[in-house]
């Protein structure tokens, strides 16, 4: 039973974060003119990366989590 709370509340969290890492990186791509995203791309790759990573493991917490 804790685990299962355990890993939906783990599951939220990183969903959380892998959204406001979305959000953060589309207004920053917003403010930036077209020209100067290659400049920006290595940030959004090494942080993009881990970001995406954290949202599918979210995903699979929170299936594996589901109340039965």
């Amino acid at each position: 039973m804790m685990r299962r709370v355990a890993g939906r509340a783990l599951g939220y969290l990183l969903l959380a974060t892998a959204s406001c890492w979305a959000a953060l990186a589309s207004a920053e791509l917003a403010r930036l003119s077209p020209v100067l995203w290659p400049v920006v791309l290595p940030w959004l790759v090494a942080t993009g990366l881990p970001a995406a990573a954290g949202a599918v493991t979210a995903t699979a917490l929170l299936k594996t989590a589901e109340p039965r």
